[in-house]
């Protein structure tokens, strides 16, 4: 709490009263209506010493208390003399403002009508250039667009008509301007629009056409010209149709084939279910083997618990892992098995494991790559037999 000393003609505190901007006098004063409520602070100051110091027990929480709620009350006495105190001096403010403002106004009253005559040829010199400026400036807005804060009323009568002239003169040249722009943007817009026009009537056929062809400006091509490459592009049209008819015969062929692909790549993919981004396998899953289909299975569905199992129990990561290394073992060791079968079974198992993958991108072509493929891993299995 700090020690505090009184003295009748000195401060009980450290405040610097030049910062503050009070006389000594009359801080002495004010701190005259403190003082009491002070005493009775420094008066329990032994009592608070002795209590910190003890053991805490009930009799001592009791001796706390008590303390506590005297100085509760020396703390509210000092902020009521504190109220009071303030509540004077506010008072006397406020009757200093009111003394000074009733002392002043007749001075004021004075100034002003004495300020109106000495000002009054000034003001008469601003008025007829605050009209010459309005004047000037709502002539000059039918040229210019800004016309606020320029400097008009200053200019004498033939710089004014000059500078007036030279704006009017470049405001002609910005709508000549302008108007040949937007006879520039038309004809853009003509040429644009006539573009779009012809490119969406070959829309059909853009595959079809070169890339010279795709990246001319139809716009810009004269009639003729445009004429001959539409009949030029429904001709290669028609070679297409013709080649696509041949090829549709064997696609048909291919399409059966396919199918039971797909119901055989959907009917695992289902199978697999949530587990489907767990499971880890080379090429297409239609491609796997009923057993390295069900060893995919079982290793994805395992991939998965223990995902799940891993996100619930991150502590227990190491033992995870761990599993993860006897599994690994375990492929191992079959592995190694492998190369003690037959050879007919080693070949077998070399040829499950050929696989094309999944096409960067599905046409006829992709389909038919991938129905070739399909074909050779029959043949080579017939080999082995």
């Amino acid at each position: 709490m700090g020690e505090l000393v009184k003295k009748e003609s000195e401060l009980i505190a450290d405040i610097d009263l030049n910062q503050i901007g009070i006389e000594s006098e009359k801080a002495l004063n004010i701190q005259s209506s403190f003082l009491p409520e002070f005493e009775k602070y420094k008066s329990y100051q032994g009592s608070y010493k002795e209590i910190i110091k003890k053991e805490i027990t009930p009799e001592v929480e009791k001796e706390a208390k008590e303390l506590k709620n005297r100085l509760v009350k020396v703390r509210t006495a000092i902020n009521r003399v504190h109220t009071s105190e303030k509540a004077y001096y506010l008072a006397a403010s406020k009757f200093i403002d009111a003394l000074k403002r009733k002392l002043q106004e007749p001075g004021k009253l004075m100034e002003a009508d004495l300020k109106e005559i000495s000002e009054y040829s000034k003001r008469k010199e601003e008025e007829r250039l605050s009209k010459l400026q309005s004047e000037r400036e709502s002539q000059l807005s039918a040229f210019v667009e800004d016309v606020e804060g320029r400097d008009l009323c200053s200019m004498e009568e033939d710089v004014w008509e000059a500078y007036l002239s030279m704006q009017k003169k470049k405001h002609e040249e910005k709508l000549e301007a302008e108007r040949k722009e937007q006879e520039r943007l038309a004809e853009e817009q003509r040429i644009k629009d006539l573009h779009n026009e012809r490119k969406e009537s070959i829309l059909d056929l853009w595959s079809l056409a070169t890339e010279e062809e795709k990246s001319s400006n139809f716009g810009e091509t004269s009639e003729s010209d445009w004429n001959k490459l539409f009949k030029d592009l429904k001709s290669r049209k028609k070679k297409q149709d013709d080649k696509l008819k041949k090829a549709k015969q064997e696609k048909e062929k291919l399409l059966k084939q396919q199918k039971q692909k797909d119901e055989l790549r959907s009917n695992r993919n289902k199978k697999l279910g949530q587990a489907r981004r767990f499971a880890e396998f080379e090429g297409d899953i239609s491609d796997l083997t009923s057993e390295k289909f069900e060893e995919v299975l079982l290793i994805a569905q395992d991939a998965m618990n223990k995902n799940l199992e891993e996100r619930r129990k991150a502590a227990e990561l190491e033992e995870e892992l761990m599993r993860k290394q006897e599994e690994q073992k375990r492929l191992e060791e079959a592995a190694k098995a492998l190369k003690n079968k037959s050879e007919s079974e080693q070949l077998s198992h070399w040829i499950n494991t050929f696989s094309l993958g999944n096409p960067p991108i599905e046409n006829e072509k992709a389909e038919l790559i991938q129905e070739k493929f399909r074909l050779f891993i029959k043949w080579s299995k017939e080999q082995i037999k």
